[in-house]
């Protein structure tokens, strides 16, 4: 059975979700938000909680819970960001930003500053796990470097 490649659709995807909830705290951003979402929004919560479920596309709910919880109450299917990779996605939840913004592309980077390859989420060395050590800069503060929604909210 031939499965259809679903590509990142930048009008409709994790990127617009996370800018539609930096919209409703107020926050200016250059992206668009989700029409699904802002409607819902409107009606001006105490709190909002947004889960994030790492790799649980839509495929996979509808074969383990096709009338379970999430399916009821679901009001829309988005898609990820390129590359589709959970350090990719979980930066731009927190950033607001997509990856070609923030350099977060990969589990593991190689940067010439080093001269190693890193963990992105860890900040560790790739290949023996190590923290880093006696650097002249630190491209998570230099290079990498993001402002976290939670800063901007």
């Amino acid at each position: 059975m031939k499965e259809n490649l679903i590509l990142p659709n930048y009008e409709h995807c994790i990127l617009n979700t996370i800018t539609s909830i930096l919209k409703y705290y107020k926050v200016n951003t250059n992206h668009k938000t989700l029409p699904t979402l802002d409607p819902k929004l409107e009606q001006k919560y105490d709190n909002i909680v947004f889960i994030i479920l790492d790799g649980m596309g839509e495929h996979i709910l509808n074969n383990i819970s096709p009338n379970g919880y999430f399916n009821e109450n679901k009001l829309d299917t988005v898609t990820s960001v390129y590359p589709s990779t959970t350090t990719a996605a979980l930066t731009t939840y927190y950033s607001g930003r997509p990856p070609f913004e923030t350099g977060w592309i990969a589990w593991s980077q190689y940067f010439k500053e080093y001269g190693r390859a890193i963990d992105m989420l860890s900040h560790k060395e790739s290949y023996i796990g190590e923290d880093l050590k006696n650097t002249k800069i630190d491209v998570f503060k230099e290079i990498v470097n993001y402002k976290p929604i939670y800063e901007q909210i």
